[in-house]
C-alpha cells in the first residue's frame, strides 16, 4: 500500500487506516511513506478474516493498494459474494466522519469514516 502523504500542516499528514482480523477490536493504523505494512504475526494455521477501512477523507491523498504478503504456501480464499444492494451518501466533510470522534481537533486523527452515518446505516441494513 502506498499513501500519498499530503501535508495539511496543523490538519495533519496522511491518511489514517483501521484493521480488525477476526473480528477482534479495531487497530489503528497511521500511514507513513513504508509501502509495506504488517498487520499481523503468528496467526493459527486456518481461515481468518481481515476488515480494513480508511478513516480519512479525500484532502489527505491518494491511497493505492497493491495486494498482500502472504506467508509461504498460503493463498487468499474466495470472498464472500458483494451485496446486491447500495446506499449512496452525498455530503461533504462530516459525511466522511470528520471530527465525528469529537475530541476537540478537527484534523486527519479525528476523522472517522468507518464510524459516519453512511457506513453505520449500510452495517445496520446488511
Amino acid at each position: 500500500m502506498q499513501d500519498e502523504q499530503v501535508d495539511l500542516g496543523a490538519e495533519g499528514k496522511g491518511n489514517y487506516y483501521q484493521y480488525r482480523i477476526d473480528g477482534g477490536a479495531m487497530t489503528i493504523l497511521p500511514s507513513t511513506s513504508a509501502t509495506v505494512y504488517t498487520l499481523a504475526t503468528g496467526l493459527s494455521d486456518t481461515t481468518h478474516t481481515l476488515e480494513f477501512y480508511r478513516r480519512s477523507e479525500s484532502k489527505y491523498g491518494k491511497t493505492t493498494f497493491y495486494g498482500f504478503n502472504l506467508d509461504s504456501g498460503k493463498r487468499l480464499v474466495t470472498p464472500d459474494p458483494k451485496p446486491t444492494r447500495k446506499i449512496e451518501v452525498l455530503g461533504d466533510s462530516i459525511s466522511s466522519g470528520l471530527a465525528v470522534e469529537n475530541n476537540g481537533w478537527y484534523n486527519n486523527t479525528s476523522n472517522n469514516g468507518y464510524n459516519c452515518f453512511g457506513p453505520q446505516l449500510a452495517r445496520m441494513v446488511n
